[in-house]
């Protein structure tokens, strides 16, 4: 990536995203996990986004850093 001359605030941001997806799950070598279960990672995460963007919306920053530490 820092060849292509991505932003350090990107790679850091992709770096993230993989380990939370790897992280998802401990058990599996990226290699057998299913074209399923990273549907199924991907459709959690994206509820999860929009849970906290009408938190935020609604009850103010705060309150959806307080639900983001939760869900994380």
């Amino acid at each position: 990536m820092e060849i292509k001359r991505y932003a350090v605030s990107s790679i850091r941001s992709y770096k993230n995203a993989l380990s939370v997806f790897l992280n998802a799950f401990p058990d599996k070598h990226p290699e057998n996990i299913s074209i399923h279960e990273i549907e199924s990672f991907m459709h959690i995460k994206i509820n999860q986004k929009k849970y906290l963007r009408i938190l935020s919306k609604n009850f103010g920053g705060c309150h959806s850093v307080l639900v983001q530490r939760n869900v994380s």
